[in-house]
């Protein structure tokens, strides 16, 4: 659904891939294996978390260095 609408907006889907570090969306595969893995055995001590699957467009980047305050 999202892609045919992207296509038919493509200055919208530029504009929302180069804002993403990724410079891509994500498939449906990369979400169904999220889920899987949390859904399976080998999440098994993972508990009160967010997976944040976003392509990296929630990273605050920085050129300043660590400093002591």
């Amino acid at each position: 659904m999202m892609d045919t609408f992207l296509e038919q907006n493509p200055p919208l889907k530029k504009q929302i891939i180069g804002d993403l570090p990724m410079g891509r969306l994500v498939s449906p595969e990369e979400v169904a294996n999220a889920i899987l893995f949390l859904a399976s055995g080998a999440s098994s001590y993972i508990n009160g978390h967010t997976l944040v699957m976003d392509g990296g467009a929630s990273l605050q980047l920085s050129n300043t260095p660590f400093s002591d305050p």
